[in-house]
């Protein structure tokens, strides 16, 4: 094993759920490692017309391999809702999911708030069209 991938799969890290819209139409079920999550979400929303919100995460710690247990888990999450995927499965797009009342039920009863873990909810600037409080 390269010690770069030892290293990341030894990382505390988060599956989260981020959500495009205002509401909510699409959530991307990702991974991150705690240190690169507001990285990869200012990235995200730099590529993406729609402001986007943290609606919640689900941290990994405490294991001898974290990031590998949120790299099953979120597996485990885009199988349990692949009927609500917006893309073809293995494409790009495919950690988008239609937000339905299911799965937004679902991310409010196992998530952490953003807050929680000193995690910005939105990262966007809204134009004068949007109102930037939910």
């Amino acid at each position: 094993m390269h010690p770069s991938e030892d290293k990341w799969e030894r990382s505390c890290g988060y599956v989260y759920f981020i959500a495009a819209g205002d509401p909510s139409i699409a959530v991307k079920i990702g991974i991150s490692t705690e240190r690169d999550l507001k990285r990869r979400f200012s990235t995200i929303q730099s590529s993406n017309h729609e402001p986007l919100s943290l609606l919640g995460v689900i941290r990994f710690e405490g294991s001898e391999r974290p990031m590998l247990d949120a790299q099953r888990h979120e597996k485990s999450l885009h199988v349990r809702f692949a009927r609500l995927q917006r893309m073809q499965s293995g494409w790009t797009g495919s950690e988008w999911f239609t937000a339905t009342p299911e799965l937004m039920e679902y991310v409010s009863s196992v998530t952490s708030p953003p807050h929680e873990h000193d995690l910005p909810c939105s990262v966007a600037r809204h134009g004068p069209g949007l109102d930037p409080c939910r």
